[in-house]
């Protein structure tokens, strides 16, 4: 028996939690968590690099962080279905 992964809403409220404890000050749409949940479902950690990397990118470009942005910047992560 095997740990299970999170399920969707548990996977948002991660990205919730660690987007706040890294960058307290950026302000990220429920469509761009729910997007990030969707595509990434087995990996806390992975989640939490994701975040960061969206995060890191967005105040290095001075962007808004929308879908479409977060479907660029973490097209390392995620797959299109």
């Amino acid at each position: 028996m095997g740990i299970e992964p999170p399920n969707l809403q548990a996977r948002i409220e991660i990205l919730r939690k660690k987007a706040y404890n890294f960058n307290q000050i950026t302000t990220i749409s429920d469509d761009v968590y729910q997007f990030i949940a969707e595509h990434i479902e087995t990996d806390i950690r992975i989640l939490e690099c994701a975040i960061r990397k969206l995060i890191t990118l967005s105040v290095f470009e001075e962007s808004e962080i929308t879908v479409d942005f977060a479907k660029k910047a973490l097209k390392d992560f995620i797959s299109e279905q």
